[in-house]
């Protein structure tokens, strides 16, 4: 295995473990905010319509209490003269109806009803169309028929519009009010609510969000806010839409841990390629130089570490060698005195001359040169004396021939010229 695949394979997990380690935990705690926000605004936003509606109904309360004193409606109820109360009393009271519903234009229909639910007289907007007149068993009534308390407002399904509408009613006693056929018991909170929510919510009465699995097997959570005694407003959300809610917070951190891992491999295997495995490699082929006898390699690492310290020592090392080399060399082919080829070089270069003029039919002129009484010279000049003469005949001899030919030393004081 290579050393660059060896030091990635223990770097990069040492790299990419952490994040995605550290990925994994910033995605779960990405989602449990996520989801703590959304219930949280469930819950806030429940509690706003739950003041909305709690201000909606104290102002419609306020507004029915309103409009029952005054005289024309007293009289209206009170009058035991159908005829009178049909054709003076009712033209008064639906003009003060519409007048109502002018100055207060999100009342789009208010009416009279009878003891037996029999609508007596009715004022709506236009457009609003009035699906019958028996009111006994509209949701209301029926209320305000087992109600205690002779005020009662309530969301319910209008059958005119269809919609869900808030609707305000107060029981008003005729003349004898022991006669007053409106009394039941008090009706119980949550009645209209499934029977699964309601348990819970009962059962659960202090939390400000309450998951829970319903007859169709799908998880939702609930809370809730209480408007009066007997209308609770109710907050929903399906448990699938808050989990899809982290979906795409969890395939985006996944897209950024995928780019952040690639990345930062991309930038681990680039920076371990620049800072080591290029100067190891540069160091590895200065090593194989320096076999083949390339000593002086200029080596690529610029960087002032340790590899680059170690480049600089091969480098310096590199030229010792080479020093060494060409000295070895001076010493096994030249003269040490004269500085002229020794008879080893001479006689390598002599064979080859021979081999060249064999093959070129040529002829070449061999010269052996002897100082005559070189012995007395050192006797009487000293061993001093005799090396100078021996440097000077041999400088002589190097001036006297061209460039092509050869002068070697081949003994003391013989020389051998080929030529």
């Amino acid at each position: 295995m290579q050393l660059r695949t060896q030091i990635l394979s223990v770097f990069i997990p040492l790299i990419v473990v952490p994040i995605l380690i550290l990925g994994v935990i910033s995605l779960d705690k990405l989602q449990s905010n996520a989801k703590e926000r959304l219930l949280s605004q469930l819950s806030a936003e429940t509690q706003k319509v739950g003041l909305q509606s709690r201000a909606q109904i104290h102002s419609i309360e306020k507004d029915l209490e309103i409009l029952s004193t005054f005289g024309v409606v007293e009289r209206y109820l009170l009058t035991d003269d159908e005829e009178s109360r049909y054709t003076v009393l009712l033209p008064s009271l639906l003009k003060l109806f519409r007048i109502f519903q002018e100055t207060h234009s999100h009342y789009y229909e208010i009416k009279v009803l009878l003891n037996d639910g029999y609508e007596d007289a009715r004022a709506a907007l236009p457009g609003i169309e009035n699906a019958t007149d028996d009111e006994s068993e509209s949701p209301i009534f029926i209320a305000l028929s087992t109600s205690q308390n002779p005020k009662l407002t309530q969301f319910i399904n209008n059958p005119d519009t269809h919609t869900l509408a808030l609707v305000a009613g107060k029981r008003m006693a005729l003349i004898d009010r022991r006669s007053d056929p409106l009394s039941a018991d008090k009706g119980r909170i949550g009645s209209k609510l499934p029977d699964e929510y309601r348990n819970t919510l009962q059962q659960q009465a202090g939390s400000a969000v309450v998951l829970l699995t319903n007859d169709h097997e799908k998880e939702v959570y609930l809370t809730y806010t209480t408007v009066q005694n007997r209308l609770h407003i109710i907050g929903q959300l399906d448990a699938e839409e808050v989990s899809s809610s982290g979906y795409s917070l969890t395939q985006a951190v996944l897209i950024i841990l995928l780019i952040s891992v690639v990345v930062t491999a991309s930038l681990a295997y680039f920076t371990l390629n620049r800072m080591l495995i290029h100067p190891i490699r540069a160091l590895g082929n200065a090593v194989k130089d320096l076999q083949y006898g390339e000593f002086q390699r200029k080596i690529e690492i610029q960087t002032k570490n340790e590899l680059g310290q170690l480049a600089r020592a091969f480098e310096d090392m590199g030229d010792k060698l080479q020093n060494s080399h060409n000295r070895i060399h001076a010493l096994a082919y030249f003269d040490e005195l004269t500085k002229l080829p020794n008879r080893s070089m001479f006689k390598g270069e002599l064979q080859r001359a021979l081999a060249y003029c064999q093959r070129h039919e040529l002829k070449f002129g061999l010269m052996f040169i002897d100082v005559d009484n070189f012995k007395r010279v050192n006797d009487l000049l000293g061993h001093q004396g005799g090396d100078q003469l021996l440097i000077t005949v041999a400088e002589r001899l190097r001036a006297s021939l061209r460039t092509e030919d050869l002068v070697a030393s081949t003994r003391g004081e013989r020389a051998a010229d080929l030529v």
